[in-house]
């Protein structure tokens, strides 16, 4: 038995919306791709991660 472990996936946009339905899309692919080769991955495990600036934060804030 083997892992895959730490699997990076970059989504570079202004929009924490549209990274979130990028990365989640990708994700879904993966798992897919995963099961018909019978590799399995943990979904409880999955986090996505925002980052940001100081300076996009403010602009995303005021935007609303």
């Amino acid at each position: 038995m083997s892992y895959i472990d730490d699997i990076g996936l970059v989504a570079s946009l202004e929009s924490i919306k549209k990274n979130y339905k990028i990365l989640k899309k990708t994700a879904i692919k993966i798992f897919e791709k995963g099961a018909d080769n019978l590799i399995q991955f943990n979904p409880k495990k999955t986090d996505l991660i925002h980052f940001h600036s100081k300076n996009s934060f403010k602009k995303m804030a005021t935007a609303k």
